[in-house]
């Protein structure tokens, strides 16, 4: 099986991914009891009655979501800064056309295709997800044989783009949510220009009641949405604050991070059926088949006939062999330092903000414990050689050991499904520890660890 680039989710994609509970309540909030007249401003609800009402009755449309996320870590955690970007193109044919597909090598999610009551997913060239789905359009990302979380009421491998989300939200309103669900208040801000158009500057405020640690936020949206016969959505800026500060109280570490994300949106057709190829899934012949997400996950986790899904049911196993390609040109083979060396193996990539911080003290800690045979091999998650190198340039992370895991090859047979994920692998060739997550107390763990793995 090829194995697609592991869907990690950063902490950029964690906050995305709580927005996405508050999209389908954005725009006709009604419930008197939630919602009273002085938290709305009439003359914002105008704007969002003329959204929903034109959304409902457009046919045809197509349009770019662009979604960029900056991400800002303190000083304690490593300071630097990632940044990353995700186009989708987005196409509707009433009644039974619509696509998601990801413009460029985001490397964080799939493209989508529902035509005439079947789904195909390509998670990438060689792997695709397909299926009849039931109901309409409006149902097929809201079904768990192609990735829904009921409990999170949001899809984790369709939904990561928040600007993609909320149009997809105000094509399909009428048959998901009922619209009053998370708004608690409106505002009216002004008349601004957005790229050469004018637009109403709006304040939503969007009640999220599964935020870090289980707290209930409220979380202010700005959203910017064009004037005269055709009110499109321009632009989309969820505030991160209340979340980030909330995830400090669940986790120190976390205390000073800054995540701004926008949304924007470009070359709007309405009313225009878009080209047939924009529903044609792009694959190739022989690529692999799966018949709903958990079959994938189980196949992408399956290794020696081992239990799929928990990375620590590889502890006291023989570690899955490997071998790939280093970032100056060698090649690293697990296999060949059996009974020469233990050896931590650390799934990262640059835009993670966790991964970020475990690598100094990963660096540091396997430097002090050199003298004991430990190495560090940083396997990079399906990023390319130049966006590595800058990126170690910047940290002057020279010395790092990074290992080309282009394809994920290497985290589907250590079953990881999110980064960072860390591995002992002791010299005799089994696996020792397994680390999902970045924790505050990661140096001592470690230290701990491998006076007990190197100490035998």
């Amino acid at each position: 099986m090829k194995t697609p680039p592991v869907l990690a989710f950063s902490i950029a994609c964690r906050i995305t991914a709580l927005f996405l509970l508050g999209h389908a309540g954005l725009a006709h909030a009604q419930d008197a009891a939630k919602v009273t007249a002085a938290n709305i401003d009439p003359k914002a609800r105008e704007v969002l009655d003329s959204v929903t009402a034109f959304f409902a009755k457009t046919e045809a449309l197509s349009v770019d979501a662009q979604m960029k996320i900056d991400q800002t870590m303190p000083e304690s955690a490593g300071g630097g800064e990632q940044k990353m970007e995700m186009i989708q193109t987005l196409s509707l044919q009433r009644p039974g056309k619509f696509s998601l597909v990801t413009k460029g090598d985001s490397g964080m999610t799939a493209s989508a295709y529902a035509v005439d009551g079947k789904m195909t997913i390509v998670l990438d060239r060689d792997t695709l997800i397909e299926g009849a789905f039931e109901g309409d359009l409006a149902e097929v990302f809201k079904q768990e044989k192609f990735a829904y979380d009921e409990e999170g009421d949001s899809n984790p491998l369709l939904d990561q783009n928040t600007a993609a989300a909320f149009v997809r939200e105000l094509i399909f309103h009428s048959a998901t949510h009922p619209w009053d669900k998370n708004i608690t208040g409106m505002k009216y801000g002004d008349e601004e220009e957005i790229d050469g158009q004018k637009a109403h500057k709006l304040t939503l405020t969007s009640n999220q009641k599964q935020g870090p640690g289980g707290a209930e936020l409220e979380i202010d949206i700005d959203l910017w949405i064009a004037t005269g016969e055709q009110p499109l959505p321009l632009r989309i800026i969820p505030d991160t604050s209340k979340i980030i500060a909330a995830m400090a109280k669940e986790n120190e570490a976390f205390a000073g991070m800054k995540v701004a994300i926008t949304g924007n949106y470009t070359n709007w057709a309405i009313g225009k059926a878009p080209r047939e190829s924009a529903f044609k899934a792009d694959f190739n012949d022989d690529a692999d088949r799966y018949e709903d997400f958990a079959a994938f996950l189980a196949a992408m986790n399956e290794q020696d006939g081992g239990a799929a899904g928990d990375p620590n049911a590889l502890v006291g196993e023989d570690a899955p062999d490997f071998e790939v390609a280093l970032l100056d040109g060698s090649t690293f083979k697990l296999s060949e330092l059996k009974g020469k060396k233990t050896v931590i193996l650390d799934f990262w990539a640059t835009w993670c903000g966790p991964c970020v911080q475990a690598l100094p003290i990963l660096r540091a800690t396997a430097s002090a414990y050199a003298d004991r045979d430990v190495l560090l091999v940083a396997l990079n998650q399906g990023e390319d050689a130049e966006t590595i190198n800058s990126f170690l340039k910047k940290k002057e992370w020279d010395d790092l050991r990074v290992a080309l895991d282009t394809e994920g090859r290497v985290a589907g047979q250590y079953m990881v499904s999110g980064i960072p994920q860390t591995v002992i692998v002791g010299k005799d060739g089994k696996v020792r520890k397994v680390h999902v997550g970045f924790s505050p107390d990661l140096k001592e763990t470690l230290a701990k660890e491998l006076d007990e793995v190197t100490g035998e």
